[in-house]
This record gives C-alpha cells, sequence and structure tokens, in this order.
C-alpha cells in the first residue's frame, strides 16, 4: 500500500518548479513529468537513468540545478558526505530539495541510521553552503496517528509470519490478513490525508521537506 505521505509528496511537487537538468538522487520513480528529470541511484533498475553513487556524482561542478533528495538521507551513513556532493555539482543558482524522516518506524534500506526534526534538517543544510528558503512539515497529527496504528499491526503480523518453526504455516494467513488491514486503512487514511492542511504544522509530524540554494 503506498503512504499518504508519498501523495503529499506529490502534490508537493506539482506546484514546484524544477530547473533543470533535474537529478533525483537516490530515487525509485519520478515526481513530475519534465523535461531533463532523471534518477540517479547506486541500484540497477528500469526507472534508473544513471548508476551511479550520490557521495561522487559523474558530473561536473556546477553543473545541475536541482538536486532532490527525498527519505535518503536516513539509510546515508554520512549525510554529510552527500550534501557536500550536492553543494559541488549544483549551479550558483541551483536549488535542492531534501525531506527526511522525524517519528517514522526503522526501515532498513539497506540500513537506516537518522531521524531529523525541521531544525536539525536546516541546520545540516546551512552547515554545508545552503540557504534553506521552505520548511514543510508532513504527515502531521491525524496521519501520524493512523499511520502508527496501522504500522503497529502491520509489524505484529510480520512478526508472527517469522516466528520459526510456526511461522511457515502461518504466512499466507497473516499475509492476506495484511491484505485485508491496508484496505481498511485506506478511508482513515484518506480522511487524514483531507486534514492534513488543518493539523498543527509543528506539534507532530513525520517527516520534513527542505528547498534550498546555494549561498552566492
Amino acid at each position: 500500500m503506498e503512504h499518504p505521505r508519498i501523495w503529499l509528496f506529490r502534490d508537493y511537487f506539482k506546484k514546484t518548479n524544477l530547473k533543470p537538468p533535474i537529478i533525483d538522487v537516490g530515487g525509485r520513480e519520478k515526481w513530475k513529468e519534465t523535461k531533463g528529470y532523471y534518477i540517479l541511484n547506486i541500484e540497477k533498475h528500469k526507472s534508473i537513468d544513471i548508476i551511479a553513487n550520490g557521495e561522487k556524482m559523474p558530473f561536473k561542478d556546477g553543473s545541475i540545478g536541482t538536486i532532490i533528495l527525498t527519505e535518503v538521507l536516513e539509510h546515508c551513513e554520512n549525510p554529510e558526505k552527500i550534501l557536500k556532493e550536492c553543494w559541488r555539482v549544483l549551479k550558483k543558482n541551483g536549488e535542492i530539495i531534501v525531506s527526511s524522516p522525524f517519528f517514522w518506524f526503522y526501515h532498513p534500506d539497506p540500513n537506516d541510521y537518522w531521524r531529523y526534526t525541521k531544525d536539525g534538517l536546516r541546520v545540516l543544510m546551512e552547515k554545508h553552503g545552503f540557504k534553506v528558503i521552505e520548511t514543510l512539515t508532513v504527515c502531521r497529527l491525524p496521519l501520524f496517528i493512523v499511520s502508527a496504528i496501522h504500522g503497529s499491526i502491520s509489524h505484529l503480523f510480520y512478526s508472527v509470519r517469522n516466528i520459526k518453526r510456526i511461522g511457515k504455516f502461518l504466512r499466507y494467513p497473516f499475509s492476506f490478513l495484511s491484505l485485508i488491514l491496508d484496505y481498511i486503512m485506506l478511508p482513515f487514511y484518506f480522511l487524514a490525508y483531507k486534514l492534513e492542511r488543518f493539523a498543527p504544522k509543528d506539534f507532530i509530524y513525520v517527516t520534513t521537506i527542505v528547498k534550498g540554494e546555494v549561498k552566492q
């Protein structure tokens, strides 16, 4: 099931102008269809345009218009290296859009190292040569509550499926229950998604989107 934070990311990118060329570091699918948009990842996949490490991108200094880093930094052992490399390849008026979770479950891909408040993410970007021009908290209280309930039950089902000896007998029943749970939770997610703009911005939120530009 696609988490509603993805819906909110799509809403954000739909109304955001991106300066080409655009490099989506660590992405797997494009947030919007536009010219000069490329996905860079260390994994081979049909949707990946450039196979490379975000710590050493195959671009000249000051050659990129926009860099996107959505839900990537928490999986990087050295997020500072990524941001330094982003600063190197961005043009003088280039922009960077970063998102990273604050309240979220442990989700290794292949590892899960960090959590950032909106202030922590802002300071991290400023330390590496970016001027923050926009900060947006995403998945506020209503979506956080629904996500916490859904995630906790899903994790319980997953744990039961992986119990030694008996897990193999419960795998299919609990996989079916997980699917049913997804459908049950869908209307609650949709309602919480609609309530997002009315929720407190800084009380509880799942992730933060920060937009910055290279300091002149």
